[in-house]
């Protein structure tokens, strides 16, 4: 498992576009979790940062908007994979998700891409993934709580290519991408970037 990358960037409002057919399928509004620096933010039982914390959801987060009648904290529910129940999360730290046809089944958004190379961080970046292969171009890691092993992803500006998410690390945090290149110049040049990131079904 990879534990240590060559940049890791501040996150900032990002737009998701999802499938009209996803939207008419479920109505409940949608809100990505963002601008809380990398920390995640904190679910409480009640409307009111002085109510029980009940978990903490990461950035780059999706949720469903159960209740939004107040003006400064929504009732939401988080995906199902982290098990919390229906809580109350501050509205600073949400974003609404568009709902605007792409392309069919896919899911476009915009992102921090960044670059990483074997032996990078004075040799801690090793060529072995979390997924058990060997790096190669096309290998991307990500947060996979997100984007779970095996998420087909194509990138802005890396024509056709398709990447598979086949790592991850203590960094990929949310909306972000860290691409695999075969050398260490290449990535350093590619560095941090904001670009658009399509989900491939």
């Amino acid at each position: 498992m990879i534990t240590s990358r060559l940049a890791v960037a501040a996150f900032a409002a990002a737009a998701f576009i999802v499938p009209a057919s996803a939207a008419a399928q479920d109505s409940a509004p949608r809100y990505v979790i963002l601008g809380t620096g990398g920390t995640g933010v904190q679910l409480r039982s009640g409307p009111g940062g002085d109510q029980p914390m009940v978990g903490t959801l990461p950035e780059g987060t999706v949720v469903e908007i159960v209740d939004d009648s107040m003006r400064d904290w929504y009732a939401v529910r988080a995906p199902r994979s982290f098990e919390l129940p229906v809580a109350y999360c501050s509205a600073a730290f949400l974003t609404a998700m568009l709902s605007e046809a792409v392309m069919p089944e896919a899911r476009v958004l915009r992102a921090t891409v960044t670059a990483y190379a074997d032996g990078a961080d004075g040799g801690a970046v090793g060529s072995r993934t979390a997924s058990g292969s060997t790096t190669h171009w096309g290998t991307v890691a990500a947060d996979l709580r997100l984007f779970p092993l095996g998420t087909r992803l194509q990138i802005e500006g890396l024509g056709d290519d398709i990447f598979v998410v086949e790592d991850t690390g203590s960094a990929m945090r949310g909306l972000i991408f860290d691409v695999w290149f075969p050398e260490l110049s290449g990535a350093q040049a590619f560095g941090t970037q904001r670009r658009k990131v399509t989900v491939l079904p």
